[in-house]
């Protein structure tokens, strides 16, 4: 989510959030930390002497930032524009803040935890208000475990041409904090935990697909290094969602690499054509991670496969990095509530935690305006956006505004045009409206309008 974040944001892709960029002090952000496959995460924190700050030559790195306690600093010299150490983690759940001065903001500061991207922090004259966090589910810690060392490093780059810039007056630093145990997601204020592992869930290389999620049940799940399938029986009605967990970019923002996924109908060796999304892994619950839809292939129990191989963006890539995991989790989805041509689930998971939906309001699109109530004092979810709009020949987009704030969404553009849904956690606080307004895409006339298409916006409370 970024809708209320600054211009200058630049977020690496996953749920996750790594890095939140904004001038400023460092703010006080908290991470959620659990015990995940034997590694005890949330250090409890010590009420004796603080951390000290560290200091070198007028770049300070703070001993205390809010919660989290300094573990490792390290402040560069002036022209320095990489870094590179060797340290020893003994907690699960860390966070890094960075420092970049006297460089223009076209410069980003690339961090990298072993061969992992964990954050682009741009420069913009001082210290970076946020963190880039590694919690206890990050594929990061893969073949990482506590105790051992692993290279810490970064470099100053051109944020377009991916070049190293060396500019003479450049200065970059950073700090390594430990991260207290909250229960609370630190950028959005909203209640967020790592669920371990059910009886029922296909645990293999240190991921996990859980048997359900929200209100969606595993039929199969796989995971390897290049390519996986998992046969299943087709539903009767339902669609399947796939969930998929790669590591081959290693978290990059601009990665090499993605996952094609086809599907092959057994009895007639009917395949689909590919589809390609991006190669992404965010959590080792992988069952929350990237999700693809997929409508019924063959006749319901007919048995199909579905096949997902990591492809090269461009002729020429490099072979896929050694030690890469590739995971497939195929989910049944659970019950849905139909709102015109839009299907929404009745149980959702946000964050590791269930929500069940309340209420839902649509209108026609030429209206341009949905709203719907929230609730005071309690955490929720809304999702919102529109079915297909098949009267629009521009780009569909729209403002979603809540709580003073507004937040942009962009939709597809041309004929059948739509805003699709999208998920928005919102924290306890007073009861307020949530109103979607088109502000591209507004159909002139309500004349032979498909009564099916509409703009939606649901609400979803904690079950």
């Amino acid at each position: 989510m970024t809708g209320g974040l600054p211009p200058h944001v630049h977020q690496v892709p996953g749920k996750r959030r790594r890095l939140v960029v904004a001038l400023g002090a460092l703010a006080a952000l908290f991470v959620a930390a659990v015990v995940v496959a034997g590694v005890v995460v949330g250090p409890s924190i010590r009420r004796d002497k603080p951390p000290a700050d560290y200091t070198k030559d007028g770049v300070t790195v703070r001993g205390v930032a809010g919660s989290e306690r300094l573990l490792k600093p390290w402040v560069g010299d002036s022209g320095q524009n990489k870094f590179s150490f060797v340290w020893t983690p003994e907690t699960g759940s860390i966070s890094f803040r960075v420092y970049c001065s006297g460089a223009a903001e076209t410069k980003v500061v690339l961090v990298k935890f072993g061969d992992w991207h964990i954050a682009e922090a741009r420069c913009i004259g001082g210290w970076v208000d946020g963190e880039a966090r590694l919690a206890a589910d990050s594929p990061a810690w893969l073949g990482r475990p506590l105790g051992k060392p692993v290279e810490v490093s970064g470099e100053l780059i051109d944020a377009k041409s991916r070049q190293a810039f060396a500019g003479p007056g450049a200065r970059i630093a950073v700090g390594i904090y430990a991260s207290p145990e909250t229960g609370t997601d630190p950028d959005l204020g909203v209640p967020s935990r790592v669920v371990p592992a059910d009886p029922g869930a296909y645990v293999k290389d240190g991921i996990t697909y859980r048997s359900t999620v929200g209100g969606d049940a595993l039929l199969g799940a796989a995971v390897g290094s290049t390519e996986v399938r998992v046969r299943v029986a087709a539903p009767e009605e339902a669609f399947l969602n796939l969930r998929l967990f790669c590591t081959a970019n290693r978290g990059a923002f601009d990665g090499k690499y993605q996952v094609s996924i086809q599907t092959v109908v057994k009895s007639s060796l009917m395949e689909t054509s590919p589809t390609e999304t991006y190669c992404d892994a965010s959590s080792t619950d992988a069952g929350t991670d990237t999700q693809m839809g997929l409508g019924s292939e063959g006749e319901p129990g007919e048995q199909i496969e579905i096949i997902a191989r990591i492809i090269p963006y461009d002729p020429g890539t490099p072979p896929v990095p050694a030690h890469t995991l590739l995971g497939l989790g195929v989910y049944e989805e659970g019950p849905q509530r139909k709102a015109g041509d839009v299907r929404l689930d009745e149980r959702i998971e946000v964050l590791g935690n269930g929500y069940q939906l309340a209420e839902v309001q649509t209108v026609s699109p030429e209206t341009g305006q949905v709203s719907i109530a929230t609730p005071a004092n309690r955490p929720f979810v809304l999702r919102y956006g529109s079915s297909p709009l098949s009267e629009v020949d521009e780009d569909v987009d729209a403002i979603l505004s809540l709580r003073g704030t507004k937040t942009e969404v962009d939709g597809s553009s041309g004929h059948n045009g739509a805003l699709g849904l999208s998920t928005r956690p919102c924290p306890a606080g007073p009861s307020d409206r949530a109103t979607l307004t088109l502000t591209h895409g507004k159909p002139a006339t309500a004349a032979n309008y498909p009564k099916e298409e509409v703009l939606v916006v649901a609400l979803y409370v904690p079950s």
